[in-house]
């Protein structure tokens, strides 16, 4: 099922929701008054897995993308990256913006060169389960940006409605450094290939990881009011951002 185009962008916060206003294509069911919206995460958000470049300032991150935390491995900024000399890994944009695809709409993620001190991810222990609180509303498409290392990570999505219904989705989240395949139903690319950067903000690997993200399949006739996700097993499960296409 194709998505969206994007043509213009601009970012609102509202509450539970960072709307982005956007002229998009219709395709598929979607009408063309439907809107993306970053779903704004950050009161959960404990960590920070990107590291960053402010002015002539390199900031790392605290918690990374494996391993026990404080963690072993994070990501890096294209400027930060240049700027400790990994120019031929590759690394995120600077801006924590990643384009539409035929799978997906565009992806803000919760990270900036100018942000030096906000966390940047959600890490959800084994057995725990994670709450994002949402103002109602009707889901076209819901999106979550998650990220498995160690191995993958089962998982229970719980999609709450304010008729007090709800839909479950059962899938597991890829480990971070293998590709998807025909069994990663529901799953796409955000970014690919990317490289980590290790304790000492030396290059660990140039490339072969990967940004992914779930489509939850919401149901577009009701008000969706939370989302619950649980990690049933695995190790290193880290939310990094929730993205939604509204009515």
């Amino acid at each position: 099922m194709n998505f969206f185009r994007c043509r213009s962008y601009l970012l609102f916060v509202f509450a539970s929701l960072t709307f982005v206003l956007s002229g998009w294509a219709s395709q598929g069911s979607h009408s063309k008054a439907s809107r993306v919206v970053q779903i704004d995460v950050r009161p959960l958000l404990t960590g920070r897995a990107v590291i960053t470049l402010k002015g002539d300032e390199i900031i790392k991150w605290d918690l990374g993308i494996d391993g026990t935390p404080p963690g072993r491995n994070g990501y890096a900024t294209e400027s930060a990256a240049k700027f400790i000399g990994g120019t031929y890994a590759k690394a995120l944009p600077d801006n924590g913006i990643f384009p539409a695809t035929e799978h997906h709409p565009e992806i803000v993620l919760n990270y900036n060169n100018d942000d030096h001190a906000s966390p940047q991810v959600a890490r959800i222990p084994t057995n725990k389960s994670l709450k994002i609180p949402l103002t109602p509303s009707r889901f076209q498409g819901f999106f979550l940006h998650l990220s498995s290392a160690e191995g993958p990570s089962p998982i229970k999505v719980i999609l709450h409605y304010g008729d007090g219904s709800s839909d479950v989705r059962i899938t597991y989240v890829n480990d971070y450094g293998k590709k998807l395949t025909e069994q990663n139903v529901d799953w796409s690319y955000v970014w690919e290939d990317v490289a980590k950067w290790g304790t000492t903000m030396a290059v660990r690997e140039p490339g072969n990881h990967y940004l992914i993200t779930y489509s939850t399949h919401p149901n577009p006739e009701k008000e969706m009011t939370s989302v619950v996700i649980t990690a049933e097993g695995g190790k290193n499960l880290i939310l990094l951002g929730a993205t939604g296409v509204v009515n």
